[in-house]
């Protein structure tokens, strides 16, 4: 599954799951259509440590909000 179709299939399964996603496509126009939706990170491969870290960070700050 692309990313765009694995989100609606986690979203219809758990709708409130923060989600990350990582794509060797990380294409301007789909990391735009991936950030309306709440509660989605986007990590564009190749990424470092930090990046994930900050994501990770990202995803549990604003579940505690």
């Amino acid at each position: 599954m692309d990313g765009p179709t694995t989100l609606r299939e986690i979203r219809a399964r758990a709708p409130e799951m923060p989600v990350l996603l990582c794509s060797g496509y990380g294409g301007e126009h789909l990391r735009g259509s991936l950030m309306d939706q709440p509660r989605v990170q986007f990590l564009a491969k190749p990424f470092g440590a930090t990046e994930l870290l900050w994501a990770v960070r990202s995803m549990l700050d604003a579940r505690d909000r």
